[in-house]
């Protein structure tokens, strides 16, 4: 097995766990664009972690910048695969992003797309969408 068919390498791992370990800090301490940074750094050593495209999709909401917010919850979720947990709690900030907005009929759909991947995830079924 090679690095990428078994994770990223240890320093990798530890970097990014660090940079989000930034992140917490930066937000705990009023500051969500230095959040921000920090999870995009973690990005460009991670670029296929969909935990990490929510972690800024969920900063860029509550900056505000929904628009953000609703494009980087749909990346997380084309590369959540079969995490129902993590889909629905996109689907969640989507409806967030779009309610924001003032795009109430758009908010309900997603609301409902989220309890979709709610139900899937309680019976332990998955299915691609």
């Amino acid at each position: 097995m090679n690095d990428r068919e078994s994770g990223p390498p240890q320093s990798k791992q530890a970097a990014v766990v660090a940079l989000l370990d930034r992140a917490d800090q930066a937000e705990r301490s009023g500051q969500p664009q230095q959040s921000a940074v920090a999870i995009e750094r973690a990005l460009r050593l991670e670029p296929g972690n969909p935990v990490l495209w929510h972690r800024l999709a969920r900063v860029h909401l509550d900056q505000g910048q929904y628009g953000q917010a609703e494009t980087f919850a749909e990346k997380s979720n084309l590369l959540a695969g079969d995490d129902n947990k993590l889909r629905a709690r996109n689907w969640r900030l989507i409806a967030d992003a779009r309610r924001a907005q003032g795009r109430l009929a758009d908010a309900e759909e997603a609301e409902l797309r989220a309890q979709k991947f709610e139900e899937r995830e309680k019976k332990g079924h998955w299915f691609w969408h």
